[in-house]
């Protein structure tokens, strides 16, 4: 949850949205307990096994007989993330007739790139995907508002060259639908005057004011 206080009066927006390092952090313990490892019981190595991408600090590296996976996530620019939905209603912290509360809607999609190293790589992206189609998985995610897209390549084996050596690695992507939810408190009339010009030489005024 972030806030933002807009300047001159105009507001303060609270939004939902995760940004890239928090949806890693969220999932990061998720996968560690698709692979069957226990991140609050053994943290360490749980999270020695299973790392974010883009950390600013490496942790230490590998051999080539461990099995590791990391992960990293994006923002995609799909057609589906650019729809808004926007609904007022009347804020009841206003006096009535000032303000309304304005709520906007929308759905980030994200592309969450999982690299497995080691022996068993290909073994371990391919029980993250069934996994990931289990109740336990499904109602972690859902309480931050997350959702998995069904539709999921299968994983890609991808040997990697380092060092002169061809380390086991496996490829798979995963996409999620974050369903967003942000608020500001925009200003509305109390009152207004309207005046009513008829083809005769007379005017009515009619005052509307708010309940």
């Amino acid at each position: 949850m972030s806030t933002v206080v807009f300047p001159s009066g105009n507001g303060t927006l609270t939004s939902t949205a995760l940004v890239p390092v928090t949806f890693q952090n969220l999932l990061q313990p998720v996968i560690a307990q698709c692979l069957g490892l226990d991140p609050v019981a053994d943290p360490k190595t749980a999270f020695y096994k299973v790392r974010v991408g883009w950390q600013q600090e490496g942790q230490p590296g590998w051999k080539m007989g461990e099995d590791v996976c990391i992960l990293r996530a994006v923002l995609e620019n799909a057609d589906f993330a650019r729809v808004r939905d926007e609904l007022f209603w009347e804020n009841t912290d206003s006096p009535p007739g000032t303000d309304l509360t304005k709520q906007m809607g929308f759905t980030q999609v994200w592309n969450l790139h999982l690299t497995f190293y080691g022996p068993n790589c290909e073994d371990h992206a391919r029980l993250v995907l069934s996994a990931m189609t289990l109740d336990w998985v499904h109602d972690i995610l859902a309480a931050s508002d997350i959702y998995r897209i069904p539709a999921t390549a299968r994983p890609t084996y991808l040997p990697e060259n380092f060092q002169g050596q061809w380390w086991p690695r496996a490829d798979v992507e995963i996409q999620f639908n974050e369903e967003v939810t942000e608020t500001i408190t925009a200003h509305s009339a109390a009152s207004v005057d309207v005046t009513v010009v008829t083809d005769k030489p007379t005017t009515a005024t009619i005052h509307i004011a708010a309940p």
